[in-house]
């Protein structure tokens, strides 16, 4: 006889937030140190090897097979010498307001200092002791200068590095528009500089190489985005030139840049694609995947060589247990 599917009983939990009120049957199962909780887990865990017990050979045949790509010994990113400080963001409830925090890889140490009510995006400039919201670990936050205010409470704003670590940009995106912004990573109290103004229905992204500023963008009509160029000097719309032309069913969803090679991230037939580009020669070669199914993505990097990375995978369907810390 076959066993029922395990169904987690509700409890109905009133949860408000900024004047709003709802209702959570199952916020009690986030307490994993509740009995009832590993209780359910245990029985999911035990619902799922039945259901897939007819499957074992083909879950181990999969499990090696993906093993055989997978290198075995990896390393980490090293730390640069003289770096001292790793500051990440900390989301504790499921709001997406996040604090920032400073940890000093010297000693150990969680400084008492923190930015609140953060995005979960930051950057460091290139002296690796002031971070992209001009917050110095070990200062006064009241002597932070503020960087960049966006007012429009649509919009959200985030900062990233470019690929050659030149700049810092940040940015400011919401209702299919976008708003770029950099400064220099090695003069972070320089200020800001526009790229080019918001304008309904218009959205960019920027990159960096040479002397040059790689933009896609969807500007002129190009419903599946383009790429264009302009000089660092002149960032402005007016001063852009086509690098990849726009092709309509061809959406271009990213672009990658080395020092060497430039990367165009779009679809076609329905599958992601991806062409690669020597700067030095102009020539070109389209990436070329066996399987018929699959998913790619364009990963960045933070080794000092500057490399784009590319992580593709099938697309395959297996059980998921959940772990359970026993105590």
């Amino acid at each position: 006889m076959k066993k029922p599917t395990p169904s987690a009983p509700q409890r109905p939990h009133k949860l408000s937030t900024h004047g709003d009120s709802r209702i959570d049957p199952w916020l009690w199962l986030r307490d994993v140190n509740d009995p009832e909780t590993l209780e359910y887990l245990r029985a999911e865990n035990a619902h799922t090897e039945a259901v897939m017990a007819p499957e074992e050979e083909l879950q181990e045949r999969l499990y090696q097979e993906m093993r055989s790509r997978i290198k075995e010994e990896d390393s980490t990113v090293p730390q640069k010498e003289g770096d001292k400080w790793l500051a990440y963001s900390v989301d504790s409830d499921g709001s997406e307001q996040y604090t920032i925090v400073f940890k000093n890889l010297e000693t150990g140490e969680l400084l008492d200092e923190a930015i609140p009510n953060s995005y979960y995006s930051l950057e460091w400039a290139n002296d690796s002791q002031t971070t992209a919201a001009s917050s110095c670990p070990g200062d006064d936050p009241s002597n932070d200068g503020l960087v960049y205010e966006d007012k429009d409470e649509l919009f959200f704003i985030r900062v990233t590095k470019s690929a050659s670590k030149r700049f810092i940009f940040v940015i400011s995106s919401g209702n299919n528009m976008s708003e770029w912004h950099f400064m220099e990573s090695d003069d972070p109290n320089g200020g800001l500089t526009l790229i080019q103004p918001r304008r309904q229905d218009f959205e960019y992204d920027v990159d960096h190489h040479g002397d040059r500023f790689l933009i896609r963008n969807n500007g002129d009509g190009a419903k599946d985005f383009k790429v264009s160029e302009t000089l660092i000097s002149t960032p402005g719309l007016e001063n852009w030139k086509d690098l990849v032309p726009h092709v309509l069913g061809r959406p271009i969803r990213g672009i990658g840049v080395s020092q060497d090679y430039f990367v165009l991230y779009y679809r076609a037939n329905g599958l992601p694609q991806v062409q690669i580009t020597d700067f030095s020669t102009g020539t070109s070669h389209d990436l070329t995947l066996e399987e018929e199914d699959y998913s790619v993505r364009l990963q960045g990097s933070r080794e000092a060589e500057w490399v784009v990375g590319l992580c593709a995978s099938t697309i395959v369907y297996l059980a998921k247990k959940f772990p359970i810390a026993e105590t």
